[in-house]
């Protein structure tokens, strides 16, 4: 592929030698690849937004008919007129009774029961959020940013290689030539813009490699397990009392539960004491790998567009400034792209990040 007529190749020998033929269909056909690669993650996301609305949905009708979430642990309800928030929650259809908390007001803790005729806590009252079924949560939105990533490095690698092909092609030198432009000046622009774009889209690979860290960190959490806990101990402490009042009704005397639900607190709060450690000690130190490579490559990119922008407007002296600081930098971010990899490769095996709820067993 010669370059347009009009280029001034007075101190270029080699600017019309041809490019070979599979070059040439390469940077035909890999913007199509592109393009349509672009357009099935555009599909996929549009796809994974709907799933999700049709979620939110199905959950707000299966909270108007007392099901789904509605008795698990941490869901909002609503006891005799005043807010309050599930804190030993019924997931089994055998449980007979649930520990809320207040939110408004005076606060303070109540029991609530299940009806014996109806199986129902009929005091209780689901909270229905009343805002767009397309409103996503944080923990959503994190997985959208996720997921649209192929999408934004697609386009930015598109907009690289147009700039390529307008360098490869002459394309438009002419107008610049005019305008007083040298073919080194039109270079320099072309080849800068291009590693600009690519470096846009390398930053935003970043951001998301951090925003998937902190995807995972909502998983590091023994909650579930707690509030499994807590129902047993309390169904416990139900049938004690049922046995007690059987063995009174005899005539005998019964053992007094109180010291069961003196334990069953103690062993409750050092649970949810080991729940924050474990989730503050898998969020900050075992992705400390994962965030540090985030944070060095991002710098990486950053100081790359610099010297590019620095580059084009002929500044030298930053430019070789910024290039010794990039020389310095890239032992660094070449050992945190190890660290991360092995990072990684040791959190994806967490039974955390392997639970059906979380990653599913794909994580690794």
């Amino acid at each position: 592929m010669p370059l347009e007529k009009s280029v001034d190749t007075k101190n270029n020998a080699d600017d019309h030698s041809e490019f070979a033929t599979w070059l040439r269909w390469l940077g035909i056909v890999a913007p199509c690849f592109g393009l349509v690669f672009f357009l099935l993650n555009v599909a996929h996301v549009a796809e994974w937004t709907h799933d999700r609305m049709v979620a939110n949905m199905d959950k707000r009708s299966a909270r108007r008919k007392g099901q789904g979430d509605f008795l698990l642990r941490n869901s909002p309800v609503i006891h005799m007129k005043r807010q309050a928030i599930i804190v030993v929650g019924a997931p089994q259809p055998d449980d007979k009774q649930i520990m809320i908390k207040y939110t408004d007001g005076t606060g303070g803790f109540d029991w609530v029961f299940r009806d014996p005729v109806s199986k129902k806590f009929g005091t209780l009252e689901a909270v229905i959020e009343e805002t767009s079924p397309w409103k996503m949560s944080v923990q959503e939105e994190m997985s959208l940013v996720v997921i649209i990533m192929p999408a934004i490095f697609i386009m930015m690698a598109l907009f690289a290689e147009i700039r390529c092909i307008q360098l490869i092609g002459g394309t438009l030198f002419h107008e610049w030539q005019a305008e007083g432009g040298t073919w080194h000046e039109f270079q320099i622009w072309h080849r800068s813009t291009e590693q600009m774009d690519l470096e846009c889209a390398a930053t935003f690979q970043f951001i998301i490699v951090a925003a998937f860290a902190r995807l995972c960190s909502w998983f590091f959490s023994l909650d579930k397990l707690v509030g499994e806990v807590d129902q047993r101990m309390v169904n416990t402490d139900t049938h004690r009392n049922e046995l007690k009042a059987f063995i009174e009704s005899s005539g005998r005397i019964a053992p007094k539960p109180e010291s069961a639900i003196v334990d069953r607190k103690v062993i409750m709060e050092s649970l949810m004491q080991s729940s924050s450690d474990h989730k503050f000690a898998l969020t900050y130190s075992g992705l400390q790998g994962i965030g540090v490579y985030a944070l060095v490559g991002a710098l990486r990119s950053m100081l790359a567009i610099a010297i590019a922008f620095f580059c084009e407007q002929k500044k030298m002296y930053f430019v070789d400034s910024l290039q010794s600081l990039m020389d310095k930098l890239q032992p660094i971010y070449v050992f945190t792209t190890l660290i991360c990899i092995y990072n990684w490769i040791i959190v994806s095996k967490l039974p955390d990040l392997t639970k059906p709820e979380a990653l599913g067993k794909r994580a690794t």
